[in-house]
């Protein structure tokens, strides 16, 4: 199956005349990174962070966040957007995390339906423990 999107199909529909000049494809727009402006923060200490944020706020599955409250991702982004650490500092906690849990994703191991809130505060931190030992 072909699909053609109007754009292109408006470009083949439109003869290009010999006396205009043609003119180039418009570029799709960058949008530039934002900086890192993080806090810097130690990774355990971003882990605890994250475990108080979900206290502050709730936690909550399958979505980033709810009226309920945040995921682990959905309380790390609110600490990046707050300025407490950097998207690295969560990567490198996440790392953590999975080694303490034993999972391939923190989404699915937050989801999963059996998991309980408590259990969420344990490995984050354990995994706080283990980055502090990791030094």
């Amino acid at each position: 199956m072909l699909r053609i999107s109007w754009h292109l199909a408006v470009l083949a529909a439109t003869p290009a005349s010999a006396d205009k000049p043609a003119v180039p494809a418009p570029s799709a727009p960058t949008v530039p990174r934002p900086k890192e402006t993080g806090r810097s923060i130690t990774t355990a200490d971003f882990l605890e962070a994250t475990s108080d944020r979900i206290k502050t706020r709730g936690w909550t599955q399958f979505v980033m966040e709810s009226r309920r409250g945040v995921c682990i991702l959905g309380a790390e982004r609110d600490l990046i957007r707050s300025g407490t650490g950097t998207r690295a500092t969560a990567s490198q906690a996440n790392g953590h995390l999975l080694a303490v849990t034993g999972s391939r994703s923190v989404p699915g191991w937050n989801d999963r339906l059996t998991r309980t809130e408590a259990q969420v505060h344990q490995a984050l931190l354990v995994a706080a423990a283990r980055a502090r030992a990791a030094r």
